[in-house]
């Protein structure tokens, strides 16, 4: 009876869950969208491991500065005929044993400035990696939201396509009634539903782009379920297109801060420091060594035979070393000559690179502003123009409807309005985007 009573009580709270309703589909928003991608990219996590790789390197640059210490401990075990290395002489017809155990450590007082120069060079190579994962983050919030502003320009082409699908049904009604009357023919009838079928492929066209659209988002975003994938457009206002005044001069003074010149103004830093490197092989190389050590063997003894222990025999065993030597370069100076050379060209190079880049992204910037200004001005021509085309649909259907005008010119106007309609949404978009690709370069976040 307890198990029974036990098992509905189980079944009652499954039934419960069960019944409860599923939490709604999260919508994504831009902002959602770039966050999303920062944290899941593995490209971006594998550029965070270079990060992690260049700061080891600069631990290790800093750590040629450390002593390097080394304790050794040596035991053997011979018999015959054996060399005691206590006493340089031969034992022979016994086994001997012998411990040696020795401290020691080495230092590098001067090495030309190769090693400061160095620990620099670690450091700008890790500000280096930093900059490209930066660079690499940019790169993926420009592409999320060219394909956002895709998604969103897509679903606005699906509710024209609806829109154009419910007025010509809503004609096609009209027509039927006309037909009773016989006020219209029967090719009027087929007119308009050919073209209700040219809409729906449309509509399907456009829909096509949208799941196209979503997909790549998905993949961007490292999202399997693109099926699921929604984005909202809350936290930004599409609605209104309103034009701007850039001042070029503030906007490539601030695209200037970009990773990628940062990366070449560090590109610059860290060839001076090749030639300083390679420069350090022209200097002598100062180094200290010293050690500490004794040393035991069984086989020697006391003089008159007596018992040498081990503590008294260690102890009187101790010696130690100090060693300052000094190598100076006189063959290799023709080699490291040229050496030096191909670091200076190096460098002379990426000051070159770092012109180019700057030009380069000053023209970046210029066209960016001159696309965006056409893009606005299309924008506003078009609205007159979808304004027009509006008049002029009603003015034709008015006609129509009375017998003063054909189905063709009622299809003409109507193929106007939506084309303009089309062509106005795309340069909307168009120039939301480049607006946002300026203000990027502006130094404003995506």
């Amino acid at each position: 009876m307890y198990k029974r009573h036990l098992k509905c009580l189980i079944l009652s709270v499954f039934a419960i869950v069960a019944s409860w309703p599923l939490p709604a589909q999260h919508d994504f928003t831009l902002h959602d969208c770039i966050t999303y991608s920062m944290e899941n990219s593995h490209h971006v996590k594998l550029l965070k491991l270079n990060g992690g790789k260049a700061f080891i390197e600069v631990t290790e640059s800093k750590e040629t500065f450390i002593p390097s210490l080394l304790l050794s401990n040596q035991n053997n075990l011979s018999t015959g005929r054996v060399l005691d290395p206590t006493t340089y002489q031969y034992v022979t017809n016994r086994s001997v044993y012998d411990m040696s155990t020795a401290i020691g450590g080495s230092m590098t007082l001067f090495s030309g400035f190769e090693r400061p120069n160095n620990v620099k060079k670690a450091k700008l190579n890790l500000q280096a990696a930093l900059l490209e994962t930066e660079k690499t983050k940019n790169d993926i919030a420009l592409n999320v939201t060219a394909l956002f502003l895709n998604i969103v320009l897509d679903k606005e082409a699906i509710e024209i396509c609806e829109r154009k699908i419910s007025m010509l049904e809503e004609q096609e009604k009209a027509v039927l009634k006309k037909l009773e009357y016989k006020v219209a023919t029967p090719g009027d009838l087929l007119n308009i539903q050919a073209d209700i079928t040219k809409a729906k492929v449309e509509l399907a066209s456009a829909q096509n782009n949208l799941n196209l659209d979503k997909v790549s988002m998905c993949e961007l975003l490292e999202i399997d379920d693109w099926e699921s994938f929604d984005i909202t457009t809350e936290d930004e206002d599409y609605e209104a297109v309103e034009p701007r005044l850039w001042c070029i001069s503030d906007i490539v003074s601030s695209a200037f801060q970009l990773p990628q010149i940062k990366q070449t103004e560090i590109a610059i830093d860290i060839a001076k420091r090749d030639v300083n490197i390679a420069r350090s092989s022209f200097w002598p190389t100062v180094s200290l060594n010293a050690g500490y050590g004794s040393t035991f063997s069984n086989a020697r003894a006391r003089t008159g035979g007596e018992a040498y222990n081990f503590r008294d025999q260690f102890r009187d065993n101790m010696s130690s070393y100090v060693t300052l030597s000094l190598n100076i370069p006189i063959l290799s100076a023709i080699t490291t000559s040229n050496n030096v050379k191909q670091k200076k060209l190096a460098c002379t190079r990426a000051e070159y690179e770092l012109t180019q880049a700057k030009l380069a992204l000053d023209k970046e910037v210029k066209q960016a502003i001159v696309n965006a200004n056409t893009s606005y001005e299309k924008y506003t021509l078009l609205e007159t123009e979808v304004n027009k085309c509006r008049e002029a649909l009603r003015q034709t259907q008015a006609k129509y409807d009375a017998g003063a005008a054909t189905y063709y010119d009622y299809q003409i106007a109507v193929g106007n309005l939506f084309q303009a309609e089309t062509q106005r949404l795309q340069s909307k978009y168009e120039y939301i985007f480049r607006k946002k690709i300026i203000e990027f370069y502006a130094g404003k976040s995506l």
